[in-house]
């Protein structure tokens, strides 16, 4: 998997987006194969007669084994956006011309961008048959994703959307450290956060070169905590709040907050969706500590991005319709 870390901020030919699925599959069926070798770990499981099962669609591996196990209720999870194998396990028709499987499509996908994405639903869809035929016997597929803001696609009864189902809106309470940052900023305070995860070494002075031109707002950046360099930068900037940790969920749901610069991490893109707050996306590869291109090379991309949203008020009437679909939705 080194590769594609290492890769990350480049574009994909459609040979290593292959070699890449097949690479991450293999790491999965070394771990089964580990899993499947261990006889005690399997006879422990298999006194616990257990009623259900819930398992990923990224590999199939554990259906196999609940089906060794002898349980009869599976229910699949798709922790990201409708992958190819959902479609293969409930036989629904597979719009690669308008839906992105593991290839990225723009909005207006050319010729080109339709076929490479065809070709990648094709090439990595699941290729074990006797697993995926037990894995298509399932009770339910949860998708951890809101409806509201998924990608529109076909769908079943017997897919639910549980995106947000841990997230609590009246979270409000905060250490008063974050408090007293929180009402900094005469026209409001921004969000920054690149998740847990990324390297935020790889910033430089960048982001602390974009502040300083939004005075009259008060940003506050999480940072990993090994990161020296960007809390240096920081000493200099009279508007700028680094912490490696953060009240997020909290932080979302103040008034004074205007928007929230994050990785794209789905997680935050729920919970900013509940809180009616406008995003910037940089998204990154399976959560991987670089920085998208834009950040690092055009940082200009993200202070015109800001500029847009600070001053256009369709991007907030728009974040809290959102918020207000998704409230308006009884999920269970």
């Amino acid at each position: 998997m080194m590769w594609l870390s290492e890769t990350v901020m480049e574009e994909p030919s459609f040979t290593d987006e292959v070699k890449g699925w097949w690479d991450y599959q293999n790491v999965y069926n070394d771990l089964c194969a580990e899993f499947l070798e261990n006889d005690k770990v399997f006879h422990e499981l298999k006194k616990e007669n257990f009623d259900g099962f819930f398992a990923e669609q990224i590999n199939l591996c554990g259906f196999g084994y609940a089906h060794a196990l002898g349980i009869q209720r599976r229910f699949l999870i798709s922790s990201c956006p409708f992958a190819a194998p959902v479609y293969n396990f409930t036989g629904l028709p597979m719009p690669t011309s308008t839906v992105p499987f593991a290839a990225d499509m723009s909005a207006d996908p050319s010729y080109y961008e339709r076929a490479r994405n065809f070709l990648v639903a094709v090439v990595t869809k699941a290729d074990f048959p006797s697993p995926a035929s037990i894995a298509s016997n399932f009770d339910v597929i949860f998708i951890a994703t809101d409806e509201v803001i998924d990608i529109s696609t076909t769908t079943l009864q017997t897919i639910v959307h549980v995106g947000g189902l841990g997230v609590d809106d009246d979270v409000t309470e905060m250490d008063k450290v974050f408090s007293y940052e929180m009402e900094k900023g005469k026209l409001g305070v921004i969000y920054f956060s690149l998740g847990t995860i990324a390297n935020t070494t790889k910033i430089d002075n960048k982001v602390m070169n974009i502040v300083k031109k939004f005075p009259d707002y008060h940003f506050i950046i999480r940072a990993d905590k090994y990161d020296i360099s960007t809390r240096q930068h920081a000493m200099d900037v009279s508007n700028a709040f680094v912490s490696d940790w953060l009240p997020q969920t909290s932080m979302l749901h103040h008034p004074r907050l205007k928007l929230f610069i994050t990785h794209s991490g789905y997680n935050s893109i729920v919970e900013a969706a509940r809180a009616g707050i406008p995003l910037i996306n940089i998204p990154f590869m399976f959560d991987q500590n670089l920085l998208k291109n834009q950040l690092l090379s055009q940082p200009e991309a993200i202070e015109e991005a800001i500029n847009e949203i600070i001053h256009n008020k369709k991007y907030s009437d728009k974040a809290i319709r959102i918020r207000d679909l998704i409230k308006s939705i009884y999920l269970f």
